[in-house]
């Protein structure tokens, strides 16, 4: 049936400072709580599309927006950085390869939530922030971590072993980083929330999106494999009470 709806896309951060235990159990895990509950929020309501696109590195599609809901959690939960081929975390790219990756996205009822801790290694150019503003796509980022102790990275090792990441011989700590967040929200005439009190993708979609304009979305349909085993169970049986029938004849037969 048709609906009216956004389509809301979740650009979510798969670095590995994203295994920090600085949010519950690790920001990771912490941004996909926040993600499910937006999830049961849009589910509730009815009518978004969801996609969700996932970057360290590199960015890529692991759901196309959708109104199949289960499909898309499936996919979230199987978000981990051991997916990521090219470390690192380059928010601008990843920001211009989803609105490439997604086609023509609709303006104006479009948004891009960016989920990320903020620490970046190549910084967002001007032109990412152009490319969202001129194709009049929203950007809302939410920051998950620390922003003033931070943490360790932690990794697994081949003995199942607990160590954390070093780099010239040091252990790296890591940090949320507002002011990076804060900036990229800003260049792009977004809106930056920082998860401090675990409700900050909730607070934002309330305050921000809930309330904007929707339009009609196509009909869609998913096809559902229609089970046909009753028939060849049937022929099953069939044939093989023929094959005791004659098998009987014989017998009396002989």
């Amino acid at each position: 049936t048709p609906r009216r709806g956004r389509d809301l896309v979740i650009v979510l951060d798969l670095s590995l400072s994203m295994l920090a235990r600085d949010a519950q159990p690790n920001r990771l895990e912490h941004a996909k709580d926040l993600v499910r509950e937006l999830v049961e929020t849009v589910r509730a309501e009815g009518g978004h599309r969801l996609g969700l696109v996932t970057f360290a590195g590199r960015a890529a599609v692991q759901s196309p927006l959708t109104l199949d809901y289960g499909l898309f959690l499936e996919r979230l939960a199987s978000a981990h950085p051991a997916q990521v081929r090219l470390k690192g975390t380059l928010i601008g790219d990843a920001l211009r390869q989803t609105v490439r990756a997604f086609g023509r996205l609709e303006p104006g009822y479009t948004d891009l939530v960016l989920i990320t801790d903020g620490d970046d290694h190549g910084g967002v150019p001007d032109e990412t922030a152009r490319l969202l503003a001129d194709q009049g796509i929203a950007l809302y980022v939410v920051g998950v971590g620390d922003a003033r102790e931070g943490a360790r990275i932690p990794l697994p090792d081949d003995q199942g072993r607990e160590k954390f990441l070093r780099y010239d011989g040091a252990e790296v700590h890591t940090r949320m980083r507002p002011d990076v967040l804060a900036s990229i929200a800003r260049r792009a005439d977004g809106v930056y929330v920082a998860d401090d009190d675990g409700g900050g993708l909730e607070r934002l979609y309330a305050t921000y999106i809930a309330d904007l304009p929707r339009r009609q979305l196509d009909a869609q349909s998913r096809p559902v494999a229609a089970h046909r085993f009753q028939w060849f169970v049937l022929a099953a049986l069939i044939l093989l009470g023929v094959e005791m029938m004659l098998r009987e004849r014989t017998v009396s037969e002989t």
